[in-house]
């Protein structure tokens, strides 16, 4: 590859762009890596640790494809951390017997461990009350990692220093599409011009909220998170429980002092749903759990550039002007690939300044 050839990665990618820049770097290409003005979080994004990474999607077998490439790096960055990066996991689905079906068949087809236990009959796993066991089976998978994703961004933003070739420039919102035509983009007034341009997307916006009245229309998914007074040290598997009208997770932060409750909505749903689903109070009093505190949030799409962005992979596309500008659609649902997901984009750069 010619190393006089310069690459923009444009922010919003969190894990996967700085993963992206430090693939280029060590390949010797000279990049400027832009972090745009989004506050980040590290309870409210991909960058946050609550993200578990599973080796079977059961919506998108390419994206299974994806994540198996990037488990050994996972497993091996976890590794070589004293823990506050992730660890490894057993996840509980409590599921109806048509879903269990096909998870049995994904995990037999990919020969990974499982276990199926009637709803109620394991007393390790702790549901919620407000849960109907009739008809359900609980599904628990051994193929998860919980990540901390904000630790680990900050692990590879800091190695980025090391490398001359980088240059970071941070809070620097450059906007649109439209403002980096022909690989042109304005800093401070100031013009830069890059051969290529990798412009990573954010498909989602948060809006804090005070209570379930005040949940806007457009909301994909709400959160609440509640702050503990202690670990959890006999809550530490993820819960996701499908349902007809909405799909739940409980998932525990790495540190354990945390768990965020979330919700897909897929209808307008009364505040009533969402108090009697999101509202676990009583589960974690059950389990004498002392919460100190909780917020609640929302996530809603704000403008992917492809109708279904999330389930295509490859999650990029090229412009026709001489292949100035690659976008990275729906970063937020790749970070659990990003190892192979960066990898696969550094090689798309060197075939397009080949």
């Amino acid at each position: 590859m010619k190393k006089n050839k310069n690459i923009a990665i444009v922010g919003g990618g969190g894990v996967t762009a700085v993963m992206t820049a430090l693939a280029c770097a060590r390949k010797g290409i000279s990049v400027d890596f832009f972090l745009d003005e989004m506050d980040y979080d590290e309870f409210k994004t991909s960058l946050g640790s609550h993200c578990l990474w599973r080796s079977v999607h059961e919506d998108n077998l390419r994206l299974s494809r994806f994540a198996a490439q990037s488990q050994w790096i996972w497993e091996k960055f976890i590794l070589a951390s004293s823990g506050e990066f992730g660890r490894k996991e057993r996840m509980v689905r409590v599921v109806e017997r048509a879903e269990l079906n096909q998870l049995i068949k994904l995990y037999e087809l990919y020969n990974l461990p499982y276990e199926v236990k009637n709803c109620g009959d394991d007393e390790s796993i702790v549901l919620p009350p407000f849960l109907d066991c009739k008809n359900k089976f609980v599904f628990v998978s051994y193929d998860s990692i919980l990540l901390n994703v904000a630790e680990i961004f900050s692990y590879f933003s800091d190695e980025l220093a090391f490398f001359t070739s980088v240059n970071v420039f941070r809070n620097k919102n450059i906007g649109g599409l439209g403002s980096i035509e022909g690989g042109v983009i304005f800093v401070d007034e100031k013009k830069h011009l890059y051969d290529i341009v990798v412009k990573f997307t954010n498909d989602f916006k948060i809006n804090e909220m005070n209570s379930f009245e005040t949940v806007d229309v457009e909301a994909k998914t709400i959160f609440k998170d509640f702050y503990l007074s202690d670990t959890i040290g006999h809550l530490t598997q993820p819960i996701w429980i499908s349902e007809n009208e909405f799909n739940i997770s409980l998932v525990p932060s790495v540190d354990g002092r945390v768990i965020r409750v979330g919700m897909d909505v897929h209808f307008p749903q009364s505040a009533e749903v969402l108090v009697r689903n999101l509202n676990i109070d009583a589960y974690l009093s059950r389990s004498k759990i002392d919460i100190m505190s909780s917020s609640i949030f929302s996530i809603s799409s704000c403008g992917v550039s492809s109708e279904d962005a999330r389930s295509v992979i490859p999650c990029w596309t090229v412009s026709d002007d001489n292949k100035k500008i690659v976008v990275v659609e729906s970063v937020d649902s790749y970070y659990n690939a990003s190892p192979a997901v960066a990898e696969e984009i550094t090689t798309l750069l060197t075939l397009i300044i080949n």
